[in-house]
């Protein structure tokens, strides 16, 4: 098969899986031996798969290669713009994974164009990105000047996501009576109860009869799969069938709460579900039950607290509590922060700015006869359940036992100072049940801005929650102001430092070369100063090693020398002399014999050519002749 089908192939079996590790790919491909449609039984059987025609070039996968396309012209500077409107830069700063990535681009750049360098910058196929924050809503063919004109001072903060696979699942491993062990895949798009309502098949133990074991900690039966902490590349789940908690109950009671008692067993074990569910009724309560409410101990409907008191870690008490409550008042309840106190304020005050949420915290208490009242027409509302689980941190509290109450004060204090304990500490059973709202304005801690009771109307407890939501938007507004200048005075320090450090290394680079040049110029002064304290000694060698000058007579020559300086000598030599005192003298003059060569013009020759033990007489320079003194050069 031609490599450019297989390149193909690659890219149309990535962009229907949505696999974007390239080797993965590339290997599962090769052990079909490249047939498409075989590859994708394998890796899609669940759903039909569409295959694009292979003679539309498909989309290349993303980041291992861009997207090729007609040439186009860069986006143009902002001399260059079109008349239509002005394009400025932007710097776009996009957190992805806990990491900010700044990207520079100019506001003519489309949306889509954008996203396409955005998923090449974070190593995400485009199938898989996703990108909020913006100011307004987008769809690709607008520009980034379009949707975010003048924004923030030419910045922008953008939050890329991973889109999650809605066709992936999860492997579980499930334990169930009477000691049968199966595995099976999920989809992770199902709920819990889904889930749970598929293990009744398998199992046969009805809905209502399931005790479980190895669910995720905090995890409801409409939590979604994908939403919750289950384990790769397996989960293991035990299932088992719960013991009738009615069984053997005695009702030692008076006459009035033998007829209460067995009215709510009645309506409960009539319950087509078999679910707990508190009835709430609608009639007036007996004095008699209100005074038995306000007792020492919880009441007889409910004998186990929503909190066991020897509950120490927070975050396993929270997941009690959220068991406990669905037991109660049913599946419809707020999303129950599981983690300490600390861990809820932390998150709605230091983590990131789009993720942060206002808490809102649910103080129990089963002595008050309030509470099962305000949990069915308040908390287990479905608006307002709703809208506390969308836009909320809701935390729990039971305060029923005295241990527990102390623990949750204790807390307050570590937390939110003695003014809020004290508050707190003050209220006796019949003011719970409360929820809470702590907010937190711009340089201040969290605090108490709302609380809503047993007295709140539906209506006015859910704008109150609207009210609060709408405040903290406007907190964050006013943070995310602040969180942005402060990111470009720290851009802008950035820059002057980075111009700092690069005129910094500049200046070093300079100052380096500049003692280069000058350890060159001392060494090669130093260099030329023993050369010459070299030709002195070797001059001074010369001079004394010239015989005295003889006086005229019919055995002396007269030499006239002309040097390369300019200069003329007379000089008498014996004609018997050797030709090689010629060259002492020049060199007693200052012209090194191995730099320079003697010359005759008439007739014209080199003395060089001359054997070296030549007379003066042998070379013909008698009774008298005119030598010059030339430079010679190496050639080579």
């Amino acid at each position: 098969m031609a490599e450019e089908d297989k390149n193909q192939i690659l890219a149309l079996f990535q962009a229907a899986t949505g696999i974007d590790n390239l080797e993965l790919a590339f290997s599962s491909l090769e052990d079909v031996d490249w047939n498409l449609a075989k590859a994708l039984e394998i890796f899609a059987p669940s759903s039909p798969v569409h295959v694009p025609s292979m003679s539309t070039p498909p989309e290349p996968p993303l980041p291992f290669t861009i997207p090729t396309g007609p040439t186009q012209d860069p986006t143009p500077l902002p001399s260059q713009a079109s008349d239509l409107y002005y394009s400025y830069p932007l710097s776009v700063r996009v957190r992805y994974e806990d990491t900010y990535h700044t990207i520079n681009v100019y506001s003519s750049k489309t949306i889509a164009d954008f996203k396409t360098e955005v998923c090449v910058k974070l190593n995400i196929p485009s199938t898989h990105l996703n990108l909020s924050g913006w100011p307004r809503i987008v769809n690709d063919e607008m520009t980034l000047g379009d949707c975010c004109p003048g924004v923030l001072a030419n910045t922008l903060s953008l939050k890329a996501e991973r889109r999650v696979d809605e066709n992936r699942v999860v492997c579980i491993q499930l334990t169930y009576p009477p000691a049968d062990v199966k595995e099976f895949v999920f989809p992770v798009k199902n709920t819990i109860m889904e889930l749970k309502q598929h293990v009744a098949q398998l199992s046969g133990i009805p809905v209502k009869d399931q005790a479980w074991s190895g669910l995720p900690i905090g995890a409801t039966d409409l939590t979604i799969i994908r939403n919750s902490n289950f384990k790769n590349p397996l989960h293991s789940l035990a299932v088992t069938k719960k013991n009738n908690l009615f069984t053997d109950r005695s009702v030692t009671s008076t006459n009035n709460h033998n007829s209460v008692e067995t009215e709510a067993l009645t309506k409960q074990e009539s319950q087509d579900d078999g679910e707990m569910y508190y009835d709430c009724s609608d009639s007036e309560p007996d004095i008699d039950l209100i005074e038995d409410d306000l007792d020492d101990t919880p009441s007889d409907n409910f004998k186990d607290p929503m909190i066991p008191e020897n509950c120490i870690d927070q975050s396993g008490a929270l997941a009690i509590f959220s068991e406990n409550f669905e037991k109660r008042y049913g599946p419809i309840h707020p999303i129950f922060f599981c983690g300490s106190m600390k861990d809820v304020i932390a998150q709605a005050t230091k983590g990131d700015l789009l993720d942060r949420r206002p808490v809102a915290v649910y103080l129990h208490h089963d002595r008050s006869i309030s509470s099962n009242i305000f949990c069915q027409r308040i908390l287990c509302s479905e608006i307002i359940s709703g809208f506390l689980s969308s836009n909320y941190l809701t935390w729990a509290w039971d305060m029923t036992l005295p241990t527990n109450t102390t623990r949750f004060l204790d807390n307050v204090t570590l937390n939110f100072g003695d003014e809020i304990r004290k508050h707190l500490g003050a209220l006796g059973p019949s003011s719970y049940p409360l929820l809470l709202i702590f907010q937190k304005k711009t340089g201040q801690p969290l605090e108490i801005a709302t609380m809503l009771s047993i007295d709140t109307p539906h209506d006015e407890a859910l704008s109150m929650l609207v009210a609060g939501y709408e405040q903290h938007v406007s907190t964050i507004e006013e943070l995310r102001d602040v969180e942005e200048a402060r990111f470009k005075r720290e851009l802008i320090k950035q820059e002057q430092d980075e111009a700092y450090k690069e005129s910094a290394e500049r200046d070093e680079r300079n100052m380096n070369q500049k003692k280069a040049a000058q350890l060159k110029r001392i060494v090669s002064q130093e260099a030329r100063l023993r050369a010459m304290a070299m030709k002195e000694d070797s001059i001074n060698i010369a001079k004394q090693e010239l015989p005295e000058e003889p006086e005229k007579s019919n055995e002396v020559t007269s030499i006239r020398f002309r040097f390369p300086s300019g200069e003329v000598t007379n000089r008498r030599f014996f004609k018997e002399d050797k030709i090689g005192l010629l060259y002492t003298y020049i060199h007693s003059k200052g012209c090194l014999p191995e730099l320079h060569r003697l010359m005759m013009n008439f007739p014209k020759k080199y003395l060089s050519d001359c054997p070296s033990n030549a007379t003066l007489a042998e070379c013909g320079l008698c009774p008298q002749a005119i030598i010059f003194v030339e430079e010679c050069f190496d050639d080579s």
